[in-house]
């Protein structure tokens, strides 16, 4: 199946922007759609989000998702997943 994850912010010491699309088994999680992409991201995203070193906000088709319970969530055909990192200042 193919899913759709777009990434954008400061992320585990890089600012990323990837918009990409990504071949995956049926049935397979955010945690394992995160692993297959790490050529693309450069890090294991998901390891980082377990361990809570990093909180963005998480998207799926366009519903929020709970960190560290949404890395277990099941993906289908078509999914959109985007991922952001808030940044404060002033």
């Amino acid at each position: 199946m193919e899913v759709n994850l777009t990434i954008h912010g400061p992320i585990a010491g890089q600012v990323l922007r990837l918009n990409t699309s990504v071949q995956l088994q049926e049935q397979s999680t955010l945690a394992q759609l995160l692993k297959a992409a790490r050529p693309q991201i450069g890090t294991d995203l998901s390891a980082l989000l377990r361990k809570g070193s990093e909180h963005p906000v998480i998207l799926l088709c366009g519903e929020y998702l709970e960190l560290p319970t949404a890395l277990d969530h099941p993906l289908k055909e078509g999914d959109e997943i985007v991922i952001l990192q808030g940044i404060g200042g002033g």
